[in-house]
């Protein structure tokens, strides 16, 4: 994780906190090492430094994934790949290595062994093979084969291309948001970016990103209220407003956060033990936490954005009103119904929904006097007191905090209206 921050500060290149989302060991590296050295020579021991950081090895980076060459006691060339990715030495000739106490960066368009951008052992390109491998594609000029890349290597949809230091450059430096509409026409504005990438694609690849938690999709209402979108699906009215932005996490604010999201097992970790308490929610929505997530290959840290305390309140309560959690704080118990006022304080636990007590086992569990359930199901007969009632939902309670079977429920709700007239 401390790997993942500092990229994150390579990134934003203004100082800030934010970890980096959703890159492997490999583009990590090329990252970390061409923000400190560029294309020139670099020292081996902090190359090796780095890599070790990062899960890899020197040799493995020069020999196995051709990003590095060895380059100690020749004259470094005079690099031209200075601004962007797209920049080229003019010299296309093979490098021909050196001792190994200085390396440097393979430039993209010396990178090419046969297997480059394309899986292997099992596992996806790493994302700057990917990036490398495009643009030979792209400077090869057939735009078929890089339609057929795109497409077969899913990149169409790859939310990241479209965040701030991108292959496509589509953010300022400094930007934390950016208009849809204006993300979607730099395709169509400016020469040197693809045209093969069609407008609908890309409004469906920001609707999959923000539905991954990559990003916030923000739109201001008519009232100048904003309505945010985290790790749901768009609704196609909101592509359609004008003022719909991509917001990046580490300073988005969530005015909105859907109850679904609440329940066990959806958000990485929220759920760290069986029980949450209010507070533990609250404090996973302080802004700029960082959870780490293990993907094939890799380790994906993602940011989870602040979200205003009214909007998980919010959340807490559709979520048990809908029967998705359960609450208990203090002698309240609630389940499927609206929490009461003064009942969702911070230390109100929540829980996934009990498991039912199959009617059967009830039925038959005959505690206490013999007579006992004989006089529950002569309920409707009126024969059924409200203190029995009583007993009925003391003794459920005993068998685990598992939630009373919806046919006895039912039964003591009727029973007590007829006891009570």
């Amino acid at each position: 994780m401390v790997v993942d921050f500092v990229v994150g500060r390579v990134l934003s290149h203004n100082g800030g906190t934010e970890a980096v989302t959703g890159l492997d060991d490999i583009t990590t590296y090329y990252l970390l090492h061409r923000n400190d050295f560029g294309l020139d020579d670099a020292p081996a021991g902090a190359c090796i430094l780095y890599a070790v950081s990062c899960g890899l090895s020197d040799t493995d980076l020069a020999d196995r994934y051709e990003l590095l060459v060895r380059s100690g006691g020749q004259e470094a060339p005079e690099s031209e790949e200075e601004d962007t990715m797209w920049a080229e030495d003019e010299d296309d000739a093979e490098i021909v290595e050196g001792t190994g106490s200085t390396v440097r960066l393979r430039p993209w368009n010396h990178r090419k062994r046969k297997d480059l951008g394309l899986s292997s052992d099992g596992r996806p390109a790493t994302m700057i093979d990917q990036i490398h491998k495009l643009m030979h594609l792209w400077k090869g000029g057939d735009l078929t084969k890089v339609d057929e890349y795109l497409d077969s290597h899913g990149l169409r949809g790859n939310q990241l291309f479209l965040l701030p230091d991108g292959p496509y450059d589509l953010w300022k430096k400094g930007e934390t948001s950016r208009r849809v509409k204006d993300l979607v026409g730099a395709f169509a504005q400016f020469p040197h970016l693809p045209k093969m990438l069609r407008r609908d694609e890309i409004v469906r690849t920001l609707a999959q990103g923000a539905k991954d938690g990559l990003f916030v999709l923000q739109a201001t209402r008519p009232d100048r209220s904003m309505r945010t979108i985290w790790r749901t699906s768009p609704a196609t009215a909101d592509l359609a407003d004008a003022s719909l932005e991509v917001v990046l996490t580490q300073t988005a604010n969530l005015t909105e956060l859907a109850p679904d999201l609440l329940v066990p097992g959806v958000l990485p970790m929220l759920w760290k033990t069986p029980t949450v308490t209010v507070r533990e929610i609250l404090d996973y929505f302080v802004g700029n936490k960082t959870v780490a997530i293990a993907k094939e290959g890799y380790t994906e840290t993602l940011i989870i954005p602040k979200a205003d305390r009214s909007a998980v309140e919010i959340a807490i309560r559709g979520a048990v009103e809908t029967g998705k959690l359960w609450l208990i704080s203090g002698p309240a118990s609630i389940l499927g119904e609206p929490i009461p006022a003064g009942v969702l304080t911070e230390g109100a636990e929540l829980s996934g929904p009990p498991s039912p007590i199959p009617a059967s086992d009830v039925l038959t569990a005959k505690p206490g006097d013999p007579q006992y359930w004989s006089q529950v199901l002569d309920c409707q007969q009126d024969k059924f007191k409200v203190p029995c009632a009583i007993k009925v939902v003391e003794d459920i309670a005993k068998q685990g905090k598992k939630a009373v079977p919806k046919e006895i429920d039912e039964l003591i709700k009727a029973s007590v209206k007829l006891a009570t007239g």
